[in-house]
């Protein structure tokens, strides 16, 4: 993992150069902060520490993306939601890709990118779901569920009638899953 600076977890500073001057000669410290979340009677004040980095050469000072997450992870905390990693983690614990995830828990695939990157916060809602699927039983439910509605396999011979008697439909092994419920009739 490399040196680390006298702040535990944070990556060692001294092969970083000075934004200012260009020396190679940052150290780093945590500074604790306060910032304000949210807007007008709304806004709450939240403290965190986040790592400020200090050029030995010239004494310029810096905070980069490891504050920000600092900031990020204050404002989930204050919210009682998970951390992307967190979110990350629940899916990859059961192998699966995002689209799996996403098909069986029917969490769009963006939103879930969205929530693994930090890029947005999930809501309340979708974390108790998230939380809950933390437990493998659940997703074992979700399984059962998804294959006890799951459409009827068609055969080569059923695909190939409708494909004959739908022709404007280029791939009908595609649409057919797709289509659902919906019945395909040719027009009159």
């Amino acid at each position: 993992m490399g040196n680390q600076d006298p702040i535990v977890g944070f990556p060692d500073r001294k092969n970083t150069r000075c934004p200012a001057c260009g020396k190679d000669s940052l150290e780093s410290r945590l500074d604790e902060t306060s910032f304000v979340y949210g807007t007008g009677s709304a806004g709450v004040n939240l403290t965190c520490s986040v790592p400020v980095h200090r050029c030995a050469g010239c004494g310029f000072e810096f905070t980069d993306d490891e504050a920000e997450d600092a900031r990020d992870l204050a404002v989930r905390r204050h919210l009682h939601v998970m951390a992307p990693e967190e979110i990350k983690a629940i899916r990859e614990s059961y192998q699966l890709s995002r689209r799996e995830f996403g098909s069986l828990t029917r969490i769009g695939e963006a939103s879930l990118a969205r929530w693994e990157s930090g890029e947005i916060i999930q809501n309340a809602g979708y974390d108790q779901f998230l939380f809950l699927l933390k437990i493998p039983e659940n997703l074992q439910r979700l399984k059962e569920r998804k294959e006890e509605f799951a459409e009827p396999t068609r055969s080569a011979e059923q695909l190939s009638d409708l494909q004959s008697r739908f022709p404007s439909i280029r791939n009908i092994a595609q649409v057919v899953p797709i289509a659902g419920v919906w019945e395909l009739r040719r027009a009159s």
